[in-house]
């Protein structure tokens, strides 16, 4: 497996990460036309994760003044376990910052473990539960990392 590069999305990345999205997030995932208008929304940016030329990974941030909202992070199930999440996380907070956010929020499903424990090691703190939050009646956690925070601080800055 080669090294994973991240860069921007484009158009022509669309109908790859929005099946990313389906893989990985099932009803949940968003269509084609839902990262179109993200690409199209000045304070929207995304990125994918390539290995080998294909993506594997992607992440979509919305800033508003000094606050970003990560929107999504996805990883095909066939790369996670590997870092890919921490570092595409790392490379989301780098972003934001360098947007001139000061903290980060998102919602995550309760029982998503991998991902409550990922977000925790960057020192993000569950501030909410939404009830039915996702189309399958699920629950999500609020969460919320500061960026002055020393783990956030360490992790994104490596």
């Amino acid at each position: 497996m080669g090294e994973i590069i991240f860069r921007r999305m484009t158009l022509e990345d669309v109908g790859k990460v929005a099946e990313t999205d389906k893989i990985c997030f099932g009803a949940d995932g968003w269509d084609e036309d839902f990262f179109i208008d993200e690409l199209s929304d000045k304070n929207s940016e995304y990125i994918v994760g390539e290995i080998d030329g294909k993506i594997v990974a992607c992440n979509g941030i919305k800033f508003h003044r000094n606050a970003a909202y990560n929107m999504t992070i996805a990883v095909l199930p066939e790369f996670q376990g590997r870092g890919i999440g921490e570092k595409i996380l790392s490379v989301s907070i780098k972003r934001a910052k360098n947007h001139g956010a000061k903290y980060m929020t998102l919602e995550v499903r309760v029982d998503n473990v991998p991902a409550l424990q990922l977000y925790k090691k960057f020192g993000f703190q569950i501030i909410g539960r939404i009830k039915k939050y996702y189309m399958g009646g699920e629950d999500a956690f609020t969460m919320y990392a500061n960026f002055e925070d020393l783990k956030c601080k360490l992790l994104s800055d490596k």
